[in-house]
């Protein structure tokens, strides 16, 4: 009797997701499995994650400053005719990094000129702070865009009002600049700028200029790569606020809450046919917000518990997503004007592929 019951409880779940376009047996690329004992199935008891701990969750990942894996801002510059292309974003909440040592070069040549970073946050004294990267090129211009440096490196930070002040957007190099005695104290990465130097910054607003490189190439592109702080404990892949395309999969082996939240207005996540790996996580991708697109992802999590969960979120977008998980593959709360693709694909669900629902308890 039981047996026939789970079989009818099965075929129900699998009717109700009507556009889900079918289940596969096995993951893509390599991420791990998590193949149950065969025959075996989990009892009530196992498979039930109480909503006090979603409620949890939730609260943390609202309140929680952005973090995440590193990321990379890009600025260039073309020199015939002169063009500017900035990086210049605002965040809708405060991120979190460390300051970089270098500026990699990623088109053209940097020559001995500089690049200037500017960052607004809370962080006292550093609430509008502009920093300076000296291009490791030997001349100013080289001929036919020869090799003439391949990185910027980190020189000096000053309060924004300061650099402006003295002048130093036009010319870092003066002595009330390089050597002024309002010099920021920094660490960067592992080295240390000064002994009691702040390391760990906060930001909600970012611009990268090439000021000038190498003009005997036709540009200058420039790369700069963020390190971010561990993320909390019970977030292993970070909170992500803005459009971002993942360069790795994610492993949090560790025991973890959610293994990744994406949050805020329109963030495009694209999961470049990457794996979230998160076999202990209660939920694999958490999403808040609205206007939100999330391809290319595989998601495989805890044997028994929820793959993605978007709580009041509004017109999500998924496109190519396979989620591999033992007991609810999409978990909706309050979450509206759901798009969902046809190539939206589960596997091995024990249980609802799709979960629908006004609130939690």
């Amino acid at each position: 009797m039981k047996k026939l019951l789970l079989l009818i409880f099965i075929a129900l779940a699998l009717q109700s997701c009507g556009k889900i376009r079918e289940i596969i047996d096995e993951p893509k690329g390599n991420a791990p499995s998590l193949d149950p004992v065969e025959g075996q199935l989990p009892s009530e008891d196992e498979v039930k994650i109480e909503d006090v701990d979603l409620k949890s969750i939730i609260e943390l990942a609202q309140a929680s400053p952005v973090f995440g894996k590193n990321f990379k801002v890009e600025a260039q510059k073309s020199y015939s005719p002169t063009r500017y292309v900035d990086f210049e974003e605002t965040f809708l909440r405060e991120r979190e990094f460390k300051i970089p040592r270098f500026a990699e070069v990623t088109e053209g040549f940097s020559g001995n000129h500089w690049v200037t970073y500017r960052f607004k946050g809370s962080v006292e004294n550093y609430d509008d702070v502009t920093c300076v990267y000296r291009g490791l090129g030997e001349k100013s211009k080289s001929k036919d865009c020869k090799s003439n440096g391949t990185q910027y490196e980190f020189q000096y930070c000053l309060n924004t009002s300061i650099f402006l002040t003295n002048g130093c957007n036009g010319n870092p190099w003066k002595k009330q600049c390089e050597k002024s005695e309002n010099i920021l104290p920094i660490h960067y990465n592992s080295k240390v700028f000064s002994e009691n130097g702040t390391d760990i910054f906060s930001a909600s607003y970012m611009k990268l200029t090439v000021n000038n490189g190498d003009s005997g190439c036709d540009e200058t592109q420039v790369e700069l790569s963020f390190e971010q702080p561990a993320a909390a404990t019970s977030i292993c892949g970070g909170i992500i606020d803005f459009s971002y395309t993942l360069n790795e999969s994610i492993e949090c082996e560790d025991e973890q809450s959610v293994g990744l939240v994406i949050r805020g207005e329109g963030v495009v996540f694209n999961g470049n046919s990457h794996y979230i790996y998160t076999p202990n996580a209660k939920v694999g991708v958490l999403v808040l917000g609205s206007n939100h697109k999330v391809e290319q992802l595989q998601i495989t999590g805890k044997f028994y518990g929820v793959g993605m969960m978007a709580y009041e979120t509004e017109n999500l977008n998924l496109l190519d997503i396979t989620v591999f998980m033992k007991w609810i593959g999409l978990d909706w709360i309050n979450a509206h004007s759901f798009q969902e693709s046809d190539q939206i694909t589960t596997s091995q669900i024990v249980g609802l592929k799709i979960r629908e629902r006004q609130s939690i308890e």
